[in-house]
């Protein structure tokens, strides 16, 4: 198996991290406030996945919990 880096950006909001990786495909992290892995997943375009108030309602759910995204590019 071939190794690879992923460079890792961290975001405390959803809506920032989406539009940083606008037209991208990655590879997420939400994690709590110290840091812990909540859920992993992977997107080939998170602004089509979660146009409209979709990426709203996640940051939303998520107002001050402390809660952090973090996004590598595949």
């Amino acid at each position: 198996m071939d190794t690879f880096t992923l460079t890792w950006h961290r975001f405390p909001s959803f809506i920032e991290d989406r539009e940083f990786f606008r037209g991208k495909g990655c590879i997420y992290l939400q994690t709590n406030a110290t840091e812990n892995i909540l859920r992993v997943g992977e997107y080939d375009d998170p602004w089509e996945r979660h146009k409209g108030g979709t990426a709203y309602a996640l940051d939303a759910a998520g107002h001050n919990s402390g809660n952090l995204y973090f996004f590598s590019q595949r």
